[in-house]
């Protein structure tokens, strides 16, 4: 999760985001945000906005590359 300053809006990184995944999440959004201003005893809660992680598609890029490289070099 990232914040700007003042806490105005907050992007959440989610592991994947199928379209349908995508949908809930927004269509929950204000009921999430509510949550986390609860949980984190917030005065102001952050607008939520939900991304794939660019994180995880980089990791399974290295993985498909290091299979590719045990392929043609086993051993």
């Amino acid at each position: 999760m990232e914040c700007e300053p003042g806490l105005a809006s907050a992007v959440v990184f989610v592991g994947t985001l199928a379209q349908a995944a995508a949908e809930a999440l927004e269509e929950h959004r204000r009921e999430l945000q509510q949550a986390v201003g609860i949980e984190a005893r917030l005065k102001r809660t952050p607008t939520l906005r939900f991304v794939a992680d660019p994180a995880i598609a980089a990791g399974e890029a290295v993985e498909a590359a290091l299979r590719r490289a045990r392929e043609r070099w086993p051993g």
